[in-house]
């Protein structure tokens, strides 16, 4: 893998694993992935249609930076002696940029530049088709949870006064139609935009074979797996490679892997709940080899409740499906706009 045209890309819906998968990762001395942003895609649209940026662009994309909580608060970027770094490159392109941002965070750490690069963000599981175009080279990994233990965790979490909380829907039939649609979605851009370069796995098989499952992401990759992968959650806790303020959300990410989890939605999710989620998603649940906990051939009592909860989880179908639409317009638009700017200078 080229270091710099290679990064990873970790995608999935919130509490999904990303997170975990992430930990483990970046434990890796040879893989560094650090507190998500969405710097990449952020400020994508307006950087994009610069064949090289400027350095007006450059000031500008590094004071942007500083008023993105994230990076100025969780990376501990120096972004005087960042700039300084920036003198040395040219002809920097908008990806190249965020590339060199990577890079720094570790060359800051007195780790110097690691041989792989990478990013976690729920967000991305929304433009793989720009992070695909922008690094043709970068690779994806697709972790995918049962849906039902999803909406348990949706379901579960506490509010957090964290500025960086995520706000997360807790009407079943929103949650379901998210998880539906962007699972969906996602196995649908990955085979369309990185055919040869993803991988899906599920968050269950972390658990219960974690050395076959990280093995094969890391074959994939192009590297040995790495013992220093298993302790992942020491390292976060010595090193906080998870942010503090994120342990409000993120507290299991400091503990060992506990097998149990898996099934503690069976448990923990109101039957009726459970009832609705698995009629709405058994098609996915099914093709994940997730086993229903209700009988497929039983049907679903029409009632006015049940009237209402049906035309919701559509509703937010439909709003998600006009949104990918959208976004997949906006894609094309900007990077044939791209190609103008480039054939034109």
């Amino acid at each position: 893998m080229s270091q710099y045209n290679s990064p990873i890309f970790i995608i999935g819906n919130p509490r999904s694993g990303t997170t975990l998968l992430r930990l483990i990762l970046t434990s890796h001395p040879k893989i560094t992935i650090p507190p998500e942003t969405d710097l990449i895609v952020r400020y994508h649209k307006k950087y994009l249609t610069n064949k090289f940026l400027s350095e007006d662009n450059i000031v500008e994309l590094i004071s942007l930076m500083k008023d993105k909580g994230g990076i100025s608060e969780h990376w501990g970027l120096s972004f005087e002696e960042f700039s300084a770094y920036l003198s040395d490159q040219k002809n920097i392109t908008y990806a190249r940029f965020c590339q060199l941002v990577y890079n720094y965070f570790t060359m800051q750490k007195g780790e110097g530049v690691s041989e792989i690069w990478g990013d976690k963000n729920n967000a991305y599981i929304n433009y793989i088709d720009v992070l695909s175009r922008l690094y043709p080279e970068a690779y994806f990994v697709n972790i995918i949870r049962d849906g039902r233990a999803v909406l348990s965790s949706y379901k579960e979490i506490r509010p957090d006064p964290s500025k960086y909380a995520p706000k997360l829907p807790k009407d079943t039939e929103v949650i379901s139609a998210r998880w539906y649609s962007a699972t969906q979605r996602a196995a649908k851009h990955l085979i369309k935009y990185a055919p040869d370069r993803h991988i899906t796995i599920k968050y269950e098989d972390i658990l219960l074979d974690f050395d076959r499952t990280i093995s094969d992401i890391c074959n994939h990759i192009g590297i040995e797996m790495d013992e220093a992968m298993h302790d992942f959650y020491i390292l976060n806790k010595e090193k906080n490679l998870e942010p503090e303020e994120y342990m409000g959300w993120k507290g299991m990410t400091q503990k060992p892997l506990d097998k149990s989890r898996i099934d503690r939605w069976k448990n923990a999710v109101d039957e009726k709940e459970l009832y609705v989620f698995e009629r709405f998603c058994k098609k996915i649940l099914l093709k994940h080899n997730y086993v229903l906990a209700f009988s497929e051939s039983g049907k679903m009592k029409v009632n006015l409740k049940v009237v209402k909860s049906y035309s919701l989880f559509l509703k937010v179908m439909l709003i998600e499906y006009l949104k990918e639409k959208i976004r997949g317009l906006r894609c094309i638009l900007i990077f044939t706009l791209k190609d103008m700017f480039a054939k034109q200078n």
